[in-house]
């Protein structure tokens, strides 16, 4: 949920180390999932008619899909008021918040709850942020938080992105599905997947009429992001395990959902959704997505070991703590 540069320099007199300033970088709070499948109905995933899916907002404690929850603002505070009372003790007060935008405000609501723990008589709200003001925030924030779309004459993809997975599966789209089979068919079973209803829409049925998550095609829908733009049984699978983990992670009786589930089971099985997400982590994509934000955490730093502001850098000299209230993807890469 968070990353620490924690460094120091010498101090000449003694020798002894001294903390100057701390960058953090966080990834929003636990937030309401998406569906599986764009506009299916959830009902299509479980012949279980009595499984539980929380599709009410107000279940999740937020006001809307991708929303973060009451219960991820909470576990944020306590992680901000961590900070405050270890990391953050002897530095001064003085900060700098940049802060990812999207619809939701999630990454807003993230920084704001992570000050509310950390400096709580601060009362940072999003007038302090550098991101969500002007145009001209926006596109600084989104080039230096690079969600993988943005791709320019000077920062150009390596492929597009169905050549870059064709080349990792051997050019069969379907390779992936076929490899984690009985990881999927473990996911299938613990769902009771799936209504006919769902192989009619996204795949075919088996000869005896059943349907399964193995039974759905494997479509590519169009680049609009570079890391997830087709659908068959590795990404609806790792879907539904994302969908049972943020139901797990935001403490709510995610029994309800996957009766014989156990924790180890959600652990194992989660690999699935890393699987998916990395299918077009490649080095170049990654340098062309990452680069901006380690390229700016190390002016920061210069900036200030040698007291002198950097053109381009919002943070002022002096700030001890500099906080990048980032997304996912930048993370990742």
């Amino acid at each position: 949920m968070a990353r620490v540069l924690r460094w120091m320099l010498p101090f000449a007199a003694s020798q002894a180390l001294l903390e100057e300033q701390i960058l953090v970088v966080t990834r929003h709070g636990i937030r309401v999932p998406f569906p599986p499948l764009d506009k299916v109905p959830f009902s299509f995933y479980s012949t279980d008619a009595e499984r539980d899916w929380f599709t009410n907002f107000s279940d999740w404690g937020a006001d809307q899909v991708a929303g973060l929850t009451d219960h991820g603002q909470e576990v944020i505070r306590k992680m901000g008021a961590h900070f405050g009372e270890t990391l953050l003790k002897n530095l001064s007060k003085d900060f700098f918040i940049y802060s990812a935008v999207d619809s939701t405000k999630r990454d807003i609501k993230t920084a704001i709850s992570f000050f509310k723990g950390a400096y709580p008589e601060a009362n940072v709200t999003e007038a302090d942020m550098f991101g969500p003001g002007d145009e001209h925030q926006q596109s600084y924030i989104r080039t230096l938080l690079n969600q993988g779309d943005i791709n320019t004459p000077q920062c150009v993809g390596s492929a597009t992105l169905p050549d870059v997975i064709k080349g990792e599966t051997g050019g069969d789209l379907s390779a992936l599905s076929i490899e984690q089979q009985e990881n999927i068919m473990e996911v299938n079973d613990y769902f009771s997947c799936c209504r006919p209803e769902l192989c009619k829409l996204k795949g075919d049925l088996s000869p005896s009429g059943a349907c399964t998550l193995m039974n759905l095609r494997t479509d590519w829908e169009g680049q609009h992001f570079y890391w997830e733009d087709f659908t068959g049984p590795l990404t609806v699978a790792a879907k539904l395990m994302e969908y049972v983990q943020l139901v797990y992670l935001n403490g709510m009786d995610w029994k309800k959902l996957v009766p014989d589930m156990t924790e180890a089971g959600l652990a194992k099985l989660m690999h699935l959704h890393e699987q998916s997400m990395s299918m077009a982590d490649e080095y170049w994509n990654a340098q062309n997505s990452g680069s901006e934000l380690l390229v700016h955490m190390a002016a920061t730093m210069q900036q200030y070991i040698t007291g002198t502001g950097i053109s381009g850098l919002q943070s002022k000299p002096g700030d001890a703590l500099v906080y990048y209230a980032a997304h996912d993807i930048n993370i990742y890469l």
